[in-house]
């Protein structure tokens, strides 16, 4: 049986600098799906320990993130 868990906590003090640093849009709702992923109990447990969760995400589409990169670059230099 697979456990949902939450990428970004939801009760995370640090949003408000995510947001200031351009990672997530202000009001993100971390409650959306987008936010979640399904892990087993053990992995879920273990992903919860804040430092050190043991897991590495390796993307499937790497030239998505690729993209975002050098659009965040983009615009953070046209912001300057």
């Amino acid at each position: 049986m697979a456990d949902c868990a939450h990428v970004l906590a939801i009760e995370d003090d640090q949003t408000d600098r995510w947001v200031k640093a351009g990672l997530i849009l202000p009001r993100t709702n971390l409650k959306a799906k987008e936010n979640a992923i399904f892990l087993c109990k053990s992995c879920h447990c273990q992903f919860d320990n804040a430092y050190n969760p043991g897991i590495v995400f390796f993307p499937a589409d790497l030239e998505f993130f690729i993209e975002w990169e050098k659009a965040d670059q983009a615009r953070r230099k046209e912001a300057a």
